[in-house]
């Protein structure tokens, strides 16, 4: 068991040993790159027929679209609090993961020096660039309890 372990963790440590993470925006956009193109998860709609190229390429873009999925699903309708200040995120209903990775390479094309930084944060900004993600500062004037709780009576579990 340990040897399997161990061989295990070669040969994963091999495979991404020269890959940029895609944790950096120019990581992901070169994984999103590999696998763009997919538009079927099988060749003619029959599972288990896929070359092993096809099936390299599908796993390539559901990873793509997996993580872009998981974090518009994370973003959307967030509170951020940076510098004292708080932000709400908000996504457009016409959001589309296939076109955020347009979106996202169009803009490292344009900033190849965000490559280096946070997936997160760019794929962000770059939403909110193309007008598919919005960000708007909070402003809270006054927080007042509801009349009708007696502050000095703590709360009860009703079952």
């Amino acid at each position: 068991m340990k040897t399997i372990l161990l061989a295990l963790a070669i040969l994963l440590s091999s495979l991404f040993a020269n890959a940029t993470p895609i944790g950096q925006a120019g990581g992901l956009d070169t994984l999103c790159q590999t696998g763009n193109g997919v538009t079927s998860n099988h060749k003619d709609g029959k599972y288990g027929e896929n070359n092993p190229a096809q099936s390299e390429a599908i796993a390539t873009a559901n990873a793509c679209i997996g993580y872009i999925n998981g974090w518009q699903e994370s973003m959307d309708g967030a509170f951020i609090q940076s510098g004292g200040i708080l932000w709400h995120i908000d996504f457009a209903n016409t959001f589309n993961s296939v076109k955020e990775v347009s979106v996202l390479h169009t803009f490292l094309q344009a900033h190849p020096e965000a490559g280096k930084q946070p997936s997160v944060l760019i794929l962000l900004e770059a939403a909110v660039d193309a007008k598919i993600a919005t960000v708007q500062r909070v402003v809270i004037q006054t927080i007042e309890p509801p009349d009708d709780i007696n502050p000095t009576v703590p709360p009860t579990i009703i079952n």
